[in-house]
């Protein structure tokens, strides 16, 4: 049997940011310079980069920060050090104002208060799965608060109080199977 092996020896390209038209406020509609302030909801933009590449996103607060956005998949990332300010609580990972259908595969999340959260803000989020991932010096590892289906399954929770709440004043749902805790 002969095996066909293609290397790419081309270094991949540099992703690109691009704010909205709408919140590009400086002398041309695409210079990507903005004064627009939205607050707590943060600035629209759109991310271009070639399949299979990492780009990171920080925006202060929470390492990952999903709004508006469906069919999301976060994998192998070192996710930690969330700041507690006045609109976060510290959170590596918020999914709220509708993101959904996110998936988390093989990701590190530590040294926050919560590492994933789903937010009621906005709707939340129908479906999660979290998968293969490891939480580490959090005090919860997974709260469902947005009103959808959690699918927890394969991670590893070190030091965590406490794996996984589920808030029984909405229609929040889990499914949890090869969870395990280690000290």
């Amino acid at each position: 049997d002969q095996a066909d092996i293609q290397i790419d020896t081309l270094a991949p390209q540099r992703p690109t940011l691009d704010l909205l038209a709408a919140n590009d406020s400086g002398m041309m509609d695409n210079d990507d310079i903005t004064n627009f302030n939205a607050g707590a909801n943060g600035i629209p933009f759109t991310v271009t980069a070639e399949a299979g590449s990492r780009v990171i996103i920080k925006n202060g607060e929470n390492p990952i920060d999903i709004k508006w956005a469906t069919d999301i998949v976060i994998s192998g990332n070192d996710l930690r050090g969330a700041s507690v300010s006045v609109s976060s609580s510290g959170e590596c990972t918020v999914i709220h104002e509708s993101g959904d259908n996110v998936h988390f595969y093989n990701n590190v999340l530590r040294d926050c208060t919560v590492g994933i959260v789903t937010a009621t803000s906005g709707g939340g989020a129908s479906y999660i799965e979290v998968d293969g991932n490891t939480f580490k010096n959090v005090k919860l590892g997974i709260q469902n608060r947005g009103g959808g289906h959690a699918e927890i399954t394969n991670n590893i929770f070190i030091d965590v109080a406490r794996m996984w709440k589920n808030n029984r004043n909405n229609r929040s749902s889990v499914s949890t199977s090869g969870n395990r805790r280690e000290k």
